[in-house]
């Protein structure tokens, strides 16, 4: 059963008794037991986007069901209909992919010694990206064929403004599933979007998330929609994103790739094209989107567009956005 079906009409029959409404020149009302009666459809005016990175079929599952089980309008509070959320997957790829592994090394580079090993990470990272950026889109065609509203544009709006972050958020992530255990027996799910509109606004002032109506509280708290997440997927998401290091210089190959791939290269690859998120792209701990504490990479862009990551996992979540407009670092958690 998809998601769908799940948060808007889950039995059969429910469908064929809209099918013989229909026909029958009638109109059916549908609502949903827990929602406000002073909340209606134009009260949905806040986009929030949510991408995991880096995932396997099951913790898919798993996060949808989250995104199910948090949907109501005490939590993330979504307009539950096709013009209120969309979910989807980026660059798929198949358990022991021969596609991907075409594209894992380039041509031997240039050099000696340590500077050889860089030239070969960056040209091999390189070559990598330039695969996924085509798959990238085919998959925004995808949304436009089956989201021909408005916030199908909204979405892809966004996904092309980011797509670069994006893209090397899923080479980084596709790179270490392509070299780990799980290669050859789970297929990998690139990216999962989780764009929605709903009634609340996300406070970057509010920084312990006193607001109790706003999304703050239920996006970062012990027991909110990000924790839960990492809990549902932690034992079924295996993939070593930290990474070894190609040499000792580095303490871990999300450093390496800091430096190297990311730090030292024209244009830097992670660099997305939002002017206010420009401090925000390598925030995360590991590298990019990744940070230590998740099992999977994790952007969220607020209704201002703006880029929060994960700062710290413990009982609650921290998320983290450096802003342009004031040069400051804004905390938020509970």
């Amino acid at each position: 059963m998809g998601i769908f079906d799940k948060l808007f009409g889950k039995k059969k029959k429910d469908k064929d008794l809209s099918d013989m409404i229909d026909a029958a020149g009638l109109e059916l009302e549908v609502g949903f037991g827990d929602e406000p009666e002073d909340l209606n459809e134009e009260d949905y005016t806040h986009n929030h986007c949510f991408i995991f990175f880096g995932l396997n079929e099951q913790s898919v599952q798993a996060i949808e069901n989250q995104v199910q089980n948090f949907d109501g309008p005490d939590h993330l509070s979504l307009l539950r209909s096709m013009d209120g959320v969309l979910i989807q997957d980026l660059c798929v790829a198949a358990a022991g992919s021969e596609k991907v592994k075409e594209n894992l090394e380039a041509d031997e580079a240039d050099g000696e010694g340590e500077e050889k090993i860089d030239n070969q990470l960056a040209a091999n990272a390189s070559k990598l990206r330039t695969y996924i950026d085509s798959r990238f889109e085919l998959y925004i065609e995808n949304i436009k064929e089956n989201f021909d509203n408005q916030v199908g544009k909204e979405c892809i709006d966004l996904l092309t403004l980011e797509k670069n972050f994006i893209v090397e958020n899923i080479r980084y992530g596709m790179e270490r599933w392509a070299n780990g255990d799980t290669y050859e027996t789970e297929d990998f799910i690139g990216a999962m979007i989780v764009f929605v509109k709903s009634s609340k606004a996300f406070d970057r002032a509010d920084s312990i998330s006193e607001n109790q109506d706003g999304m703050n509280l239920p996006v970062t708290t012990r027991g909110g929609f990000i924790r839960d997440c990492i809990f549902a997927t932690e034992d079924i998401l295996k993939i070593d994103y930290l990474g070894e290091p190609p040499y000792d210089t580095w303490d871990s190959l999300g450093e390496f790739s800091k430096e190297i791939i990311n730090g030292m290269g024209a244009p830097e690859p992670l660099k997305g094209n939002n002017p206010i998120n420009k401090y925000n792209y390598d925030y995360g701990s590991i590298y990019g989107a990744y940070s230590k504490g998740s099992p999977f990479g994790f952007a969220y862009f607020d209704q201002n567009g703006a880029l929060w990551s994960i700062n710290e996992v413990g009982k609650a979540v921290t998320l983290l956005h450096e802003a342009t407009d004031d040069e400051m670092e804004y905390f938020v958690s509970h």
